[in-house]
């Protein structure tokens, strides 16, 4: 019987890369030696994803059996999650541990600020933190808000009254200068029973002006402003949805940047140790003009001593554009999320408003038309020739091309045997990061064991998953997304509600998968979320691949799509949501992606 060890509290080496690592172990057994295994969330450790093993060995302990080990290598700017496991002599491990973390000590290279305030001892007031008292925006007592002792035996910056409306602002060198950034790191409050929250583009403590994250009680965080002119419109709402427990640590971010004259401030919340979300939970923005375009960061407490904050940065982001809605008045009582499958779209759709753009254009590596053959379709339209779409690669005939060589091209599968592809593998520019759309029309919707394919691109020519892209239908009616790594280790994601059967055959979707390395892949049907995640994601590069429109690369029986497919899209970044949510409002086909690209 192999023992299972306990991880102690992991601390970082001060003026290094290294961590110390303590263990006990008892004599006797077959104890061959203990392993650590570290990944980048606490899902990749429980579910055993993506971890690195480092071999401790087995090493000398001290008189009552604690053995220290240093490790070096790790990145001073990013979480680790580890755990140990022992083995014997025949290499058997048991066991997990319990996962300890290895917590960022380190801002990233480039960023406006960052503190850990590990440097710090219990009740000092950090330089640069200025307090202000109740109701007013100057400085006040200097002792509100100080260093404080954490049960784990780390340090946070907290709030020590429970006085209303407390700011502690950071007044640092240019931070009253500081425009377009995001604000990250961690909070916590000992007791729901007041308010917290962070604070951005603040002019505290010269003037009375911020956009605050925050929460109300047990209430969720939700974006507010003070001062100035305008009210904030929101899409949908200026609620995060996302609410916390007494002393359960949140990661938050808030980006505040700039467009049309105006402030934008979005922010995302999650449990500390788990999956960052796939976007932001609330997307905000200044009804008028604002002359504060820019500002200082802050924390925030009220009614309540005891919240905490830490692993603070600040890092300059670019903006990225109005966010969707933007130009319209937004309703007094905003729709709760649709909780059921996104509305089918007609056939053709009806003319949009004038929709925001999107940011991308650059990065559209290919912009494919139903009706290539197989010499066409592995090149880029935009440098290719007119389509010679009467010569198809699999089964099709002139009569399944719709207006064939167009810019309304789309191909009709009859879910038999035919299908678009490129069998030669081919580089496509895309790396750890992508992002895929196609408009799809799914003719019906069979009982079947095997997913249908709207693409599929592969690394190697059989039925393997190598270095895969897989824009799907599953079995149950279901769109899905699924990658897998050069190994074949492989990550599905889908929606959470089927097809509407009684659609089959009239409405159009647009559906979207979007990739964020190892961090996050995400899901839209007709412009909307629909699933995401932030566990299991497999690493990918630009490897050759194999291309197949319309079923999979390689024994596609039973798995060819049934039904029409359009514009399909491939590009070498990462869409945003307000960028999806554009591209679904452009409509169905007949909408260039790219302005170098002419309609044939």
């Amino acid at each position: 019987m192999l023992t299972i060890f306990v991880l102690a509290p992991l601390r970082a080496e001060a003026g290094g890369r290294s961590i110390h690592v303590f263990y006990r172990y008892p004599a006797g057994g077959d104890l061959a030696g203990v392993a650590l295994y570290y990944g980048a969330s606490r899902s990749d450790v429980e579910r055993n994803l993506n971890l690195t093993r480092l071999d401790l060995r087995l090493r000398q302990g001290s008189d009552d059996g604690v053995v220290i080990a240093t490790i070096p290598g790790f990145d001073d700017t990013r979480d680790y999650f580890v755990t140990l496991r022992a083995y014997d002599s025949q290499g058997r491990e048991s066991a997990n541990s319990a996962i300890g973390v290895i917590a960022a000590s380190a801002p990233p290279a480039g960023a406006l600020f960052g503190d850990t305030f590990e440097a710090y001892v219990p009740g000092a007031d950090p330089p640069g933190w200025v307090d202000s008292g109740s109701g007013v925006t100057a400085a006040g007592d200097a002792g509100l808000f100080t260093v404080s002792s954490m049960p784990t035996g780390t340090l946070a910056f907290g709030s020590t009254s429970s006085a209303a409306d407390l700011n502690s602002t950071l007044v640092a060198s240019g931070s009253s200068s500081w425009a377009s950034y995001e604000y990250s790191g961690r909070i916590e409050s000992d007791s729901l029973a007041g308010e917290a929250g962070v604070s951005v583009l603040s002019a505290y403590p010269d003037a009375q002006f911020y956009y605050r994250l925050t929460r109300s009680g047990s209430g969720a965080f939700k974006l507010v402003k003070r001062g100035g002119t305008g009210t904030l419109a929101c899409s949908p709402s200026s609620s995060t949805g996302v609410t916390t427990s007494a002393g359960a640590w949140l990661r938050f971010r808030v980006r505040a940047t700039r467009f049309d004259g105006r402030n934008r401030v979005r922010a995302m919340l999650w449990p500390d140790g788990t999956g960052v979300p796939a976007a932001f939970q609330v997307d905000c923005w200044d009804s008028d003009p604002e002359s504060n375009a820019s500002g200082r960061v802050g924390v925030y407490s009220s009614g309540a001593a005891g919240s905490h904050w830490d692993d603070l940065v600040v890092v300059n982001v670019a903006p990225d554009g109005a966010p969707p809605g933007y130009g319209t008045t937004p309703p007094a009582s905003p729709a709760p999320p649709p909780v059921s499958s996104p509305p089918p779209v007609s056939s053709p759709p009806p003319p949009p408003p004038p929709p925001p753009g999107y940011t991308s254009e650059s990065s559209l590596e290919h912009w494919w038309r139903p009706g290539w053959d197989t010499s066409d379709l592995g090149r880029d339209f935009a440098n290719g020739g007119d389509i010679d779409a009467f010569e198809d690669a699999k089964g099709l005939s002139a009569s399944d091309l719709d207006a064939a060589g167009t810019t309304n091209a789309s191909a009709d599968f009859d879910g038999k045997s035919e299908a678009l592809g490129n069998y030669d593998l081919h580089a496509l520019g895309i790396g750890d990061t992508w992002s895929i759309a196609a408009w799809v029309r799914p003719e019906r919707l069979s009982v079947t064991s095997k997913s249908r394919y709207v693409l599929d691109l592969n690394g190697k020519m059989s039925t393997d998953s190598v270095s895969r892209i897989s824009l799907t239908i599953d079995s149950g009616g279901h769109f899905a997304i699924e990658v897998s790594d050069a190994q074949g280790r492989a990550r599905q994601i889908s929606a959470p509600a089927g097809l509407v059967l009684n659609d089959a055959g009239s409405a159009w979707y647009h559906v979207a998968a979007v990739k964020k390395g190892t961090s996050s892949l995400a899901l839209y049907v007709n412009g909307v979320l629909v699933a995401g995640t932030g566990v299991g994601i497999p690493s990918q590069s630009d490897v050759p691949r194999a291309l197949r429109i319309g079923g999979m690369v390689k024994s596609s029986t039973g798995r060819f799509w049934q039904g029409s497919i359009a514009s399909v899209a491939l590009w070498s970044n990462a869409l945003g949501a307000p960028e999806v949510s554009a591209l679904y409002a452009k409509g169905n086909r007949g909408v260039e992606l790219r302005q170098a690209i002419a309609a044939r």
